[in-house]
C-alpha cells in the first residue's frame, strides 16, 4: 500500500493524465463538445471574429468554435477560445490517432495506473519508460546535432564540410590529437549542417526534434572546445588496440560534442542570470534582438539535445547508463554550485561576511570543476571500461584541483584580463561576485580599504568598480595571483603523481600544461 504523501502524489498524477487525454479525444472528435447553453449553435461564416476562434479543448486552428445567430456574449472562461493559433501550430489530420506521451506504446490512450512505477525508481527509468521507442542510432554515420529524422537539412556524407564529425577524416589515431581546438569546433560543421538560415538572424522556427538552427549556430561554437577535445584525447591514452577503430572514436567524438552542447547549456543560463553582455566575442544569446527571456527555453532545449544525442549515438553501447548517470549528476552538482553563487551573492544585496575562502571553494568546486573537468576524463573511463569507484575517485583528485586553478585563473581574468582575448567584458565586481580576488583582498585589507570595499563592491558605475579595481593594484593581487599560480601548478603536479599510479599520467600533465597561464 503507498504511503499517503506517495498515493496523494500518483492520484494527482493521474488526474492530470486524464485531462490531456481528455483534451486529445475532444480534439479528435468535436461532436462531442458541449454547446448547449446559448440556444440552437450553428457555424456562422459571415462573423469573421467568432470563425477565426480556436477550440479550447484541442487548440487546433481547423476546429473553430460556433457562434450563435445573435452573437450574444459569451460568458468568461479560463480556456484558450480567445487566442488565436499561430499559422505552424501542429494541426490533427483527419483519422490521425495522437497518443499521449504518456501511454505505453501500441496501448490505447486510456490513462493507466500510478501503481505502474514507484516513486522512488530512479528518474531515468521513469521518464525513460514514457517515450516511444527510439531506436539507437549506430555510430557508422557521422554524429550531427540533429536526428536522423532531420537528415533532410544536413549535406551528404562524406562532401568535406564537416571536419569534426565526418568518417572521410578519421583516418588515423594522430589526426585528431595534432589539430587545433578552433579547427574541430568551428562553426562550419554546424552551419553545414544548417545552412539554410543565416546564424546571425534571431528567429525561431516551427517547433521539431532538435533546438533551432540559431540556437546552435550562436552557442555552440566559439569556444575553445577543450571539454570536447579532452574526451577524445583522453579515449585515445586509455584505450586498448581493440578500442581505437574509427566506430569508437565516432563515439567519443559524439560525447565530446554532448559536453560543448552542456556547457552552452549553462552559459545561456548563467548570462541570464548574471546580467552579462558578451560571451565569447558577441552579444550574450538573450541580448540578441527578438530573444530576451525566450532564451531560458533555449537553454532548456540544449540541454534535453544532450540527452537526445547521446542516447542515439551510445545507446546501445554497454556504457551508455553510465554515461547518462554521470551527465545528470553532473547537471545537479554544477546547478547547486550555481545555486550556492547566486545566494551567496545576490545583486541586490552586497554582504562582504559571506565572502570566505571555504565558502569560494564550495561554489567552484560544484560550479565549475566537475563539469568542466571531471566530466570530460570520466566519460572517457566508461567509454574504455574503467568504471571501478577507486579509480573515478583517484582521477577526481585530481580534477577538482585542476578546476580549481582554472577557475582562479578566470577570477583573475575577469578583472585583469584583455576582453579582445578573452571574449567577454568583466563584470564579478559590477555582480556582487563571490570571486577568488575579492575573497583574497579581505585578507590583506586595513579597516578602512574594507570601509572602501564595502561602499564601491557590488555597484554599477564604472568609477565605482575602478575604485575596487585601484584597491586591487594597491594590495598586490596580480602578484598574489601569480605566486598562486606557481604554487597550484607544482601541486597538480604533485597530485598526478601520487593519484595516477594505473591511470596514464600524460591525460592530466597535458591538462595541465594547457591551462597553465591561460590568456583567455
Amino acid at each position: 500500500m503507498l504511503a499517503p504523501k506517495k498515493g496523494l502524489l500518483c492520484n494527482l498524477n493521474h488526474i492530470h493524465l486524464q485531462h490531456i487525454s481528455l483534451g486529445l479525444h475532444l480534439s479528435r472528435h468535436p461532436e462531442l463538445r458541449d454547446t448547449a447553453g446559448l440556444g440552437d449553435q450553428k457555424c456562422c461564416s459571415s462573423c469573421r471574429e467568432s470563425c477565426e476562434q480556436v477550440d479550447a479543448n484541442s487548440n487546433n486552428p481547423s476546429l473553430k468554435c460556433h457562434c450563435c445567430e445573435s452573437h450574444a456574449e459569451l460568458p468568461v472562461t479560463l480556456g484558450l477560445q480567445n487566442q488565436a493559433a499561430p499559422e505552424d501550430f501542429p494541426r490533427l489530420q483527419d483519422g490521425e490517432e495522437v497518443v499521449s506521451p504518456c501511454d505505453p506504446p501500441s496501448t490505447s490512450s486510456s490513462v493507466s495506473s500510478c501503481s505502474d512505477f514507484s516513486l522512488d525508481e530512479s528518474p531515468v527509468s521513469v521518464y525513460y519508460r514514457g517515450f516511444s521507442a527510439e531506436g539507437s542510432q549506430s555510430p557508422t554515420e557521422p554524429p550531427s546535432a540533429a536526428p536522423a529524422e532531420d537528415a533532410q537539412l544536413l549535406p551528404g556524407a562524406g562532401d568535406g564540410r564537416d571536419t569534426n564529425l565526418n568518417p572521410a577524416v578519421l583516418q588515423g589515431e594522430e589526426d585528431l590529437i595534432g589539430e587545433s581546438p578552433d579547427s574541430l569546433c568551428s562553426s562550419s560543421s554546424l552551419d553545414s549542417q544548417y545552412n539554410a538560415t543565416s546564424p546571425g538572424t534571431a528567429v525561431h522556427s516551427t517547433p521539431s526534434d532538435r533546438p533551432s538552427p540559431q540556437v546552435l549556430q550562436y552557442n555552440a561554437p566559439g569556444g575553445k572546445c577543450n571539454r570536447g577535445l579532452t574526451v577524445v584525447a583522453a579515449f585515445r591514452e586509455l584505450s586498448g588496440p581493440g578500442q581505437k577503430d574509427a566506430e569508437s572514436l565516432r563515439c567519443a567524438l559524439a560525447v565530446g560534442w554532448c559536453i560543448e552542447l552542456f556547457q552552452a547549456f549553462f552559459l545561456v543560463a548563467d548570462d541570464i542570470m548574471d546580467q552579462s553582455l558578451t560571451r565569447r566575442g558577441q552579444l550574450c544569446w538573450y541580448k540578441k534582438e527578438g530573444i530576451g527571456l525566450d532564451a531560458i527555453n533555449d537553454a532548456f532545449l540544449l540541454e534535453s539535445s544532450v540527452y537526445r544525442m547521446l542516447k542515439k549515438y551510445c545507446g546501445q553501447q554497454p556504457y551508455y547508463v553510465h554515461l547518462l548517470e554521470l551527465f545528470l549528476q553532473t547537471a545537479y552538482q554544477t546547478e547547486l554550485g550555481q545555486m550556492l553563487d547566486l545566494i551567496t551573492a545576490p545583486i541586490s544585496k552586497v554582504d562582504l561576511s559571506q565572502f570566505s575562502e571555504e565558502r569560494y571553494k564550495a561554489i567552484v568546486k560544484y560550479k565549475t570543476a566537475f563539469y568542466s573537468f571531471y566530466l570530460p576524463v570520466a566519460a572517457a573511463m566508461y567509454m574504455v571500461g574503467i568504471d571501478s569507484k577507486e579509480e573515478h575517485e583517484n582521477a577526481k583528485a585530481i580534477l577538482l584541483e585542476m578546476g580549481e586553478y582554472f577557475q582562479i585563473q578566470d577570477d583573475y581574468l575577469d578583472c585583469f584580463g584583455d576582453p579582445a582575448l578573452t571574449g567577454k567584458v568583466g563584470t564579478d565586481i559590477q555582480d556582487n561576485k563571490c570571486s577568488w580576488l575579492v575573497v583574497q583582498c579581505l585578507q590583506r585589507v586595513t579597516p578602512e580599504q574594507r570601509q572602501l570595499l564595502e561602499e564601491n563592491y557590488g555597484r554599477k558605475e564604472p568609477e565605482r568598480v575602478a575604485k575596487v579595481k585601484e584597491l586591487y593594484e594597491t594590495v598586490g593581487m596580480r602578484a598574489a595571483f601569480q605566486q598562486y599560480e606557481e604554487s597550484s601548478y607544482r601541486r597538480l603536479q604533485e597530485l598526478i603523481e601520487k593519484h595516477s599510479n594505473r591511470l596514464p599520467k600524460e591525460i592530466f600533465l597535458g591538462l595541465a600544461r594547457k591551462i597553465y597561464k591561460r590568456q583567455k
